[in-house]
């Protein structure tokens, strides 16, 4: 017997999204089509980052199995990362980053920086309690 996969051997689905698998089918040269006889093995759990492995078992009447055919099923994270007080997008949290801070509650600052991270408390305003914030976070590292 021969397993076929219907659709790609390979998919990458973000976390809390719905798989649905697509299946196989087999065929035989004796029995025909036995896709009805198709065991199928193994989980994807949609809310947990990571690899998942289904595979797809066959034999016909004669007990002939066939060669076990796999699909790797990715789920990502789809948490994106923040580095607040991080305004230049320079990897590192300094003094750089609260005069940029200071320049934009002032609206003086003209270049273009991270609204993101600027929002240190994630109230949606970029203020002077984000400032302090900011110095503190400083001093702690």
């Amino acid at each position: 017997p021969v397993i076929t996969l219907k659709g790609n051997s390979a998919l990458s689905i973000s976390s809390g999204a719905i798989y649905k698998d697509y299946g196989a089918t087999a065929l035989d040269e004796t029995d025909g089509d036995i896709t009805s006889k198709i065991k199928v093995t193994g989980d994807v759990n949609t809310s947990v980052p990571g690899k998942y492995t289904i595979t797809y078992a066959v034999s016909d009447s004669s007990g002939n199995e066939a060669v076990p055919v796999t699909r790797t099923i990715t789920v990502t994270s789809n948490i994106i990362s923040v580095n607040y007080g991080d305004l230049n997008d320079d990897g590192k949290v300094n003094s750089l980053d609260v005069s940029i801070l200071k320049k934009i509650i002032l609206e003086l600052y003209t270049g273009s920086y991270d609204t993101i991270n600027a929002d240190m408390n994630g109230d949606t305003k970029i203020n002077s309690l984000d400032y302090s914030l900011l110095k503190k976070k400083i001093l702690e590292n």
